[in-house]
């Protein structure tokens, strides 16, 4: 079944992915975290961007969310998660 090799092979790279961001030191980051922090990298510094979250000049999550492919609901919790181990701040 495709979708069962597809699946497998989902689960072995990012098994393999998280084990390398251990051995780099970038235990907080997850590999569900990477998709965000890469849009979050495009078109302008991290600092400039992340000072926009929450901002009149803020950042949509729903913009940053279709950068990353991610639903808006999805979103949520990520930035949820990745705020609370430190690698974003939402104003």
């Amino acid at each position: 079944c495709p979708y069962y090799l597809i699946t497998r092979a989902s689960l072995a790279a990012t098994a393999r992915l998280k084990k390398e961001l251990d051995n780099c030191g970038l235990t907080d980051v997850k590999p569900a975290y990477l998709g965000v922090l890469m849009c979050l990298w495009q078109g302008a510094g991290m600092d400039d961007v992340l000072g926009k979250l929450g901002t009149e000049d803020e950042m949509k999550i729903t913009d940053l969310g279709r950068c990353a492919g991610l639903e808006p609901s999805t979103m949520t919790g990520l930035l949820d998660r990745m705020e609370k181990d430190g690698l974003v701040h939402r104003a």
